[in-house]
């Protein structure tokens, strides 16, 4: 979520019984590190479909989203109801209206979060990657047998000679 400028959160209005897994997704997306406090749509899909929940009801902390406690309390939030199979549906264009506005608005801090995060992420993602080629390197020079590979050389020394080839060093 390092790159996210905003959140769109589509949920089905009409699965009451899948509602419990539909909140516990929305609380862990909207409460991820690099989203706290980023504009928030939720739109309530199937809006047409008999026994569907009104957005205030899908919203509620009484058996729906929660959202108000899964917020930050500085971000902003918009839940839309919609029909996803009509043709052109108002609410839809007035929520992605809200969120493109809210990011637009917002847009220098979002864009030097997503900076911020950006640049944490790729280095993680570098730290990883040297950590496994270190283990990858270790794990070979076990393999080969290289005694290098417990830091321990059974090699005898070697010394420059003073005109630039080695040689061995014997002790005495």
């Amino acid at each position: 979520y390092h790159d996210c400028h905003g959140v769109v959160f589509v949920v089905d209005s009409s699965d009451r019984q899948r509602l419990p897994e539909a909140a516990a997704a929305f609380k862990s997306v909207v409460q991820h590190e690099y989203l706290v406090g980023k504009p928030v749509l939720v739109v309530a899909n199937k809006a047409d479909v008999s026994g569907a929940m009104s957005t205030a009801e899908l919203c509620s902390a009484d058996g729906g989203l929660n959202v108000s406690s899964c917020l930050a309390d500085d971000a902003p939030t918009k839940a839309v109801a919609c029909c996803a199979i009509a043709e052109s549906d108002a609410a839809v264009e007035s929520g992605v209206e809200w969120i493109l506005n809210s990011v637009s608005t917002e847009y220098d801090a979002l864009s030097a979060a997503v900076k911020h995060h950006t640049a944490e992420v790729r280095e993680a993602k570098k730290k990883q990657r040297l950590e496994k080629l270190a283990a990858a390197e270790a794990e070979a020079n076990k393999v080969e047998g290289n005694p290098a590979a417990d830091g321990k050389s059974e090699e005898p020394e070697r010394a420059a000679s003073p005109h630039g080839a080695m040689k061995k060093k014997h002790g005495g």
